[in-house]
């Protein structure tokens, strides 16, 4: 879980241990107090503690915005959908990375490819804003949780509706729709 993963990369950090190689999952189950609520958000830890770190990602997610939004913020040396790996394609993307070179699957290029028409990019605090709106978390709960006003919070629920064409004013239909773009 997210919370697991950040007290080990924490405490390497501390030790002042050298993490060389990592492969994350997006999706893992968040921390208990929603800091990290999935791989990304332990990747961009990764990436400010151990910057050295050659990084490949590990997804089953199929959303080009998704995708493309988690290589502009983790900026990962590797990025696989476990649809396409086989044990020779790991081990192929494995040697890349660790040869200095960026490594995409099919997939992932595909994606990319896909992505360049898009300009949809979410910060952690949208991505949390989304989690603890899929999750039902109460709107007076939000300020303390996310350490944003209430105007702020609202300030960028509206913006996501405009990201994702939602008219509604109901969180429900933005649920729905970051939901179907692989945000949550």
């Amino acid at each position: 879980n997210c919370d697991d993963a950040a007290q080990h990369l924490k405490s390497f950090h501390q030790l002042q241990k050298e993490i060389n190689f990592a492969i994350l999952d997006i999706r893992i189950p968040s921390d208990e107090k929603r800091k990290y609520v999935s791989g990304e958000d332990i990747g961009l830890l990764l990436k400010e503690l151990h910057p050295k770190t050659k990084l490949i990602i590990s997804t089953s997610i199929d959303s080009s915005y998704r995708i493309q939004n988690i290589i502009k913020t983790v900026d990962p040396d590797g990025f696989v959908i476990k649809g396409d790996l086989t044990p020779t394609e790991l081990v192929y993307a494995i040697k890349t990375v660790l040869n200095g070179d960026t490594y995409y699957s099919k997939t992932v290029m595909m994606y990319i490819r896909k992505s360049f028409a898009s300009n949809i990019l979410l910060d952690t605090t949208d991505r949390k804003l989304l989690y603890e709106l899929s999750t039902g978390t109460r709107m007076k709960d939000l300020p303390d949780i996310l350490n944003l006003s209430k105007a702020a919070i609202e300030k960028r629920k509206r913006n996501l509706k405009l990201i994702f064409n939602i008219e509604s004013t109901d969180d429900k239909d933005l649920i729905e729709a970051a939901e179907k773009n692989g945000f949550i």
